[in-house]
């Protein structure tokens, strides 16, 4: 199984080559044959294609085992929100949200900042998600990767992306 950094999974995911992002949803393993430990770190990637007239699919990243996930989209149950934690209890796919929203992510993959964040069961935010730090209201509105070095900030991405090119996978 291929691993990857984080920063390279969305450098190809909210890139312009098309090559790339097949190559990401390629090498995705499904989840329910993915074995979540204790210490996995599973995070959405906000990005979701079709894979049916009918259906998406949604593409998740382990931080700690650095793998590419893929399962279902469940848009009643997970927000499409790049950084967004989850874990998978008693079902094959990743069900729960955790209420923790990572927006910071070192290029080692190590999880710099985060915050909590109402993950009720609602339709997909604008563009912007609203959070709450030491009493000031913040809208963050991308996800930054910066150096494990010295913080510096290396690349930003979107909250999420829907790839609109049809990606028929075998189940």
């Amino acid at each position: 199984m291929v691993t990857m950094k984080y920063v390279e999974v969305a450098d190809a995911l909210y890139g312009t080559d098309v090559s790339n992002i097949l190559e990401i949803i390629h090498l995705s393993q499904q989840a329910k044959y993915f074995d979540q430990k204790i210490n996995s770190a599973v995070i959405h990637t906000g990005f979701i294609f079709p894979v049916s007239e009918t259906n998406q699919t949604a593409l998740l990243y382990d931080l700690t085992t650095e793998r590419i996930i893929r399962q279902p989209h469940y848009q009643e149950h997970i927000m499409q929100l790049n950084g967004l934690l989850l874990v998978k209890v008693n079902a094959n796919y990743f069900n729960i949200p955790i209420p923790m929203f990572f927006t910071e992510i070192k290029d080692n993959n190590e999880m710099n900042k985060h915050y909590s964040i109402e993950v009720e069961n609602r339709l997909p935010f604008k563009s912007k998600v609203r959070v709450n730090e030491k009493n000031e209201i913040l809208y963050i509105d991308n996800i930054k990767i910066i150096s494990a070095k010295d913080s510096t900030l290396i690349k930003e991405y979107p909250l999420n992306r829907t790839f609109e090119q049809l990606v028929p996978l075998e189940s």
